[in-house]
């Protein structure tokens, strides 16, 4: 074999092997994006259900509260509430990480928002709760109350009038944050699920709470 031969022969098998590497490395590559393409649609996905199971709990509270929404005793009637129930709805905010690479960087400091208000109104229903049961009621069960309608007056003489303030205030406050969040959060899903539809057009993602 001439040395022609043997440099041809030796450059083809180079150039084989780096062909057959190349072509490992391609599909190496497209499993690892096709995982990750997988891997960020899932993220959206559950975070459309986290969105909608807060926007459900609201509606859980909205379902109590709108009865006696224009009732002017409504400090004393709506009911305490144990919200910690729904303490672990939250966004993993880890996993919602590619967006801030997205052309839409800002819907995760959106999410975040949501997120925030979400976790305020619960705190302000435990809030109202705990001083309705540890303040309140001891009160009006030691004055012997029972079902007797009462003016604001005479109330206002049981309780002392910082604490009647604070109830009304806390309750207030309750119905302020539970609608308030409802909207916004309904109105984000709206957001969420375009801009996720937008980023995968061909995927089908949960759809926003009043769509569905």
């Amino acid at each position: 074999m001439s040395n022609e031969e043997l440099l041809l022969r030796t450059a083809l098998t180079l150039c084989a092997t780096l062909v057959g590497a190349l072509v490992a490395f391609q599909l190496q590559n497209s499993r690892e994006n096709r995982k990750e393409t997988k891997r960020r649609i899932s993220a959206l996905n559950l975070a459309l259900f986290t969105l909608i199971r807060q926007i459900n709990a609201l509606a859980n509270f909205i379902e109590d509260l709108e009865p006696l929404k224009n009732d002017v005793s409504r400090c004393f009637k709506v009911q305490p509430w144990q919200s910690n129930k729904y303490e672990d709805i939250k966004f993993n905010f880890e996993e919602l990480s590619f967006i801030l690479d997205s052309d839409n960087p800002n819907i995760l400091h959106y999410l975040l928002i949501e997120q925030e208000r979400f976790e305020q109104t619960l705190k302000t229903i435990q809030l109202r709760s705990e001083y309705q049961v540890n303040i309140i009621q001891p009160i009006l069960e030691s004055a012997n109350i029972g079902n007797k309608r009462l003016p604001f007056e005479e109330i206002e003489k049981i309780l002392g009038k910082y604490k009647l303030e604070g109830i009304i205030l806390a309750t207030d406050k309750v119905y302020e944050h539970v609608y308030k969040t409802f909207e916004s959060s309904s109105e984000f899903s709206k957001n969420l699920h375009k801009f996720a539809k937008q980023q995968y057009p061909k995927i089908k993602f949960l759809s926003p709470i009043n769509e569905t």
